[in-house]
C-alpha cells in the first residue's frame, strides 16, 4: 500500500470549511489501493463527479501525457456531461526550472527560464493521436505557457481545475487566476501539492 497525503483542494464555498458531503468522499479516497498514478486519476475522477451539477468547463494546466486528462475525458462521458476539457500545456519541455529560484532568500522571486528540452519533451500531435485513438471528443489541447492561454479566457467560469505544472511561477499564476474563476462549488486540484521533487509547485 502507498500512504498519499492529501493533495490540497480549495473549495469555493465563501470560506466555509467542506462538508461532510464532501469530506467523506476524501476521506475513502485515501484509502485506495494501488500504484500512484492510478490513484491519481481515480481520485480526480471521483472529485470531478462531485462537480457533476457545477456549471462551467474543466481545465487541466499540465497534460504531458494525457492520462488524467483521458481518464477525466471518460468520467465526463459516463457522467453523459457536455462539459469541455481544455489541456493546456508547453508541450516542448517544462518551461520553467525552480532549482534557479533562490528559496533561501527573500521570498521566492518570479523569474521567467530558458525551456529544458532534455525532460518532459512530447509532442501535441503525439499527445492528440493518444486521445484520438480514444475515441474521444471532449479534449481540446491548446500549446503554450499558462501565462498566455489563460487570460484568453478570462470571460469563462469553471467547474473543475487540475493544476500540475510542476513549477511555483505558473502554479502561482493559475491560483491567481482561476480563484475567481470558479464556480461556487467549483473544484481546484493540485497535483504537485506535498511532492518532494516539485517543492517550487508546493
Amino acid at each position: 500500500n502507498i500512504k498519499i497525503d492529501l493533495f490540497f483542494l480549495l473549495r469555493k464555498l465563501g470560506g466555509h470549511r467542506l462538508p461532510m458531503s464532501i469530506k467523506k468522499p476524501i476521506g475513502d479516497l485515501l484509502l485506495l489501493k494501488g500504484s500512484f498514478f492510478d490513484q491519481r486519476e481515480t481520485m480526480i475522477s471521483d472529485l470531478l463527479k462531485l462537480t457533476k451539477e457545477v456549471q462551467g468547463n474543466v481545465v487541466e494546466c499540465g497534460v504531458y501525457h494525457a492520462d488524467t486528462t483521458i481518464a477525466m475525458a471518460k468520467t465526463l462521458n459516463e457522467l453523459k456531461s457536455d462539459k469541455i476539457i481544455y489541456g493546456i500545456d508547453y508541450f516542448d519541455a517544462l518551461p520553467y526550472d525552480d532549482n534557479d529560484f533562490p528559496f533561501k532568500q527573500k521570498g521566492l522571486i518570479k523569474k521567467k527560464l530558458t525551456p529544458n528540452k532534455s525532460k518532459y519533451q512530447i509532442s501535441i500531435k503525439t499527445v492528440q493521436d493518444k486521445i484520438d485513438a480514444c475515441n474521444l471528443t471532449n479534449i481540446k489541447l491548446i500549446k503554450g505557457l499558462v501565462e498566455d492561454v489563460l487570460p484568453k479566457m478570462k470571460e469563462q467560469n469553471f467547474s473543475f481545475v487540475n493544476v500540475d505544472v510542476n513549477s511555483y511561477h505558473a502554479t502561482k499564476f493559475c491560483l491567481e487566476f482561476f480563484k475567481s474563476k470558479m464556480s461556487n462549488d467549483g473544484i481546484i486540484f493540485l497535483d504537485d501539492y506535498n511532492q518532494v521533487g516539485w517543492q517550487g509547485a508546493t
